[in-house]
């Protein structure tokens, strides 16, 4: 269940998520892996996950910030799980590969505009005499 979350655009920020089974975690170990034209490349060496779990570490190697070089590339990441105590090794799992990334974020399309708000007759007058003005001004 090792997989990439994140904005693949030249500045954003992936991180690796999974879901640790077999025990106590120990020092698993993430690194990442860049494709271009089918042809793997080694971005980072694996290193130790902090044991806290938690991905605001600035070092954490599940987190990778995405530069020029990685525009128009996909990525992995791989983990190799440590049970914590006896250290024993897991099988080195592979994610699938991210989107392609972007050199500036896709537009998000249009959001539809809401529909006018009906005009309210002024106090006192009959909604069948007020006019609306002539330069669409709401007054």
């Amino acid at each position: 269940n090792l997989r990439i979350e994140g904005e693949c655009v030249r500045g954003g920020e992936l991180i690796a998520k999974y879901t640790y089974l077999g025990g106590r975690e120990g020092a698993t170990e993430c690194w990442w892996l860049r494709i271009r034209d089918g042809k793997r490349q080694t971005l980072t060496a694996p290193k130790p996950i902090p044991v806290s779990g938690d991905a605001t570490d600035i070092v954490d190697p599940r987190r990778l910030v995405l530069s020029d070089a990685d525009v128009g590339c996909t990525l992995k990441v791989k983990l190799r799980p440590v049970r914590k105590g006896d250290l024993e090794q897991g099988e080195i799992a592979t994610s699938k590969a991210s989107e392609e990334v972007l050199d500036t974020p896709t537009p998000k399309p249009p959001q539809p505009s809401s529909p006018p708000l009906p005009l309210l007759p002024a106090p006192g007058a009959s909604p069948s005499t007020q006019e609306a003005p002539s330069s669409g001004a709401l007054i």
